[in-house]
């Protein structure tokens, strides 16, 4: 009888123990992810912090914990441009960066393991600043003009793309190489009649910046005729097989951050000012509207911001090809991927 007691008392205290283990793991399951040890994760911008409205939804959804509701701390650093920022992720320095899509495609061809997880400017920013006393009206205008390109960009590789869809003979313009720095200066100070620049940063930085009398304006590319996928956020190829809970979650703070700024864009230049207070309210408001308006094209309106048609892709690896010598061309799925965006 007191053997039976003993078992039955051994029984009751593994039943116990079993009953307690559960319960404790079923708690950790059941809570919120917030409350749950955070992801510290990194996202490199483009550039440096303040610099373009594409930067905006990303500091807005960091301040208003939409991070953090999926588990992840993250952390918002300064960019050196596109190409070093597919080095490092390429190096697995980084989880996450900012990216021109033209530069991650011509990476990849380069054989640079990374994957576009999606696009959030969808037509090419892309634009040619002038002054207005300049003469200058539309594209046929530039012939036997002085154009201040950055090398090395995508926009600059397709410069004679545009004259050529514009009627426009590209050995009658002559090119000046500019950095980043000087484009205001040398536009101001008239040694170049146009600048090439991006209408989601430097139209207006250049416009908010220039002195009394000297106003500016436009021509887009994609008003030309030349137009590509722009700002995508990629990741390592690595990090999208082993862990693709991480690139799960990071996307749908992030789509959820873009669709929340593009109902709140003063909120959202709001938070981006305490990140970057350098910055200019009125720049960050002018640059973002333009976002806004470049982040999807026909083929993607109705589906959450990110989402990227193949066939958008498929036109932009066209471009590269035929004027920026993009080796290696794969089919399209080895650019980007749709399977982290989620669903409405």
């Amino acid at each position: 009888m007191k053997h039976n007691q003993r078992g039955v008392s051994m029984h009751k205290s593994r039943f116990v123990a079993l009953s307690t283990a559960m319960v404790t793991a079923m708690a950790f399951l059941l809570q919120p992810v917030s409350a749950q040890p955070f992801d510290q994760v990194t996202l490199r911008l483009a550039w440096i912090a303040g610099f373009g409205g594409d930067q905006v939804p990303f500091f807005l959804g960091n301040a208003k914990g939409f991070y953090k509701e999926q588990g992840i701390d993250l952390k918002i650093v300064d960019g050196r441009g596109a190409a070093s920022n597919a080095t490092l992720l390429a190096q697995k320095s980084e989880q996450f960066a900012v990216i021109d899509a033209n530069v991650l495609a011509l990476s990849v061809g380069n054989g640079l393991p990374i994957r576009s997880i999606g696009t959030f400017v969808q037509q090419a920013p892309f634009d040619l600043i002038y002054g207005t006393k300049s003469g200058i009206n539309s594209f046929a205008d530039l012939k036997g003009r002085t154009v201040g390109l950055q090398p090395g960009e995508a926009m600059t590789a397709l410069f004679s793309a545009l004259l050529t869809a514009n009627n426009v003979d590209p050995s009658t313009v002559r090119i000046v190489s500019v950095t980043g720095a000087n484009k205001p200066q040398v536009l101001y100070q008239g040694q170049v009649d146009v600048v090439g620049g991006y209408v989601t940063g430097e139209f207006f930085r250049i416009k908010l910046g220039a002195p009394d009398g000297f106003e500016v304006q436009q021509l887009l590319y994609k008003d030309g005729g030349i137009t590509t996928l722009n700002a995508s956020v990629a990741t390592h190829a690595d990090l999208i097989r082993d862990n693709p809970d991480l690139v799960k979650r990071f996307m749908a703070a992030t789509v959820k951050s873009w669709e929340y700024a593009n109902k709140h864009p003063e909120e959202a230049a709001d938070e981006t000012l305490k990140a970057a207070p350098k910055s200019n309210r009125t720049f960050l408001l002018e640059t973002f509207g333009w976002v806004v308006k470049l982040s999807q094209t026909d083929k993607s309106i109705g589906k959450p911001l990110g989402w990227t048609s193949e066939q958008d892709w498929a036109s932009t690896l066209d471009l590269l090809e035929k004027y920026v010598d993009l080796k290696n061309r794969q089919p399209t799925p080895a650019y980007f991927t749709n399977e982290f965006i989620p669903a409405r």
